[in-house]
């Protein structure tokens, strides 16, 4: 992944790999939006993925939890933005409204992956797959 991304964007999406579900409800996005939740009246789309996002800040700013103070101001507003864009990408509403756009640059051997957009699809795509592939795991019980 050091050919692809920085130290950062590697960073962040360990980082918001780890959180992405953090203080999970157990409900999907559409129940809080149709249940009229608090979440679903704070924010305007991605209830849970905002939510997760929040709760991971404010868990990091916790005295002992800041695990970010080594990086400088640049990184460390690079990193935040980075992980909550990866956070945000593991809603699937997301994916989907992004989905054919990312095979048809899959297909296209022209395709740069270090343009700003495409970087981007790219690393959400990498989250999306990782989140829902963790139901494939064997768990033993």
């Amino acid at each position: 992944m050091s050919q692809q991304f920085s130290d950062v964007e590697v960073f962040a999406l360990l980082v918001g790999s780890l959180c992405h579900d953090i203080d999970h409800r157990g409900t999907t996005n559409q129940f809080q939006k149709l249940s009229d939740s608090p979440l679903a009246n704070l924010y305007s789309t991605s209830f849970m993925e905002y939510h997760h996002f929040n709760h991971f800040m404010t868990i990091s700013q916790v005295e002992g939890n800041n695990i970010f103070k080594s990086l400088n101001d640049k990184e460390y507003a690079d990193f935040i933005d980075l992980t909550k864009t990866t956070i945000l990408a593991t809603d699937l509403a997301l994916y989907f409204k992004h989905k054919s756009l990312f095979k048809q640059l899959v297909e296209n051997p022209e395709t740069n992956w270090e343009e700003g957009e495409n970087k981007i699809l790219l690393r959400s795509m990498m989250i999306t797959g990782c989140d829902l592939s963790a139901i494939t795991k064997p768990w033993e019980v």
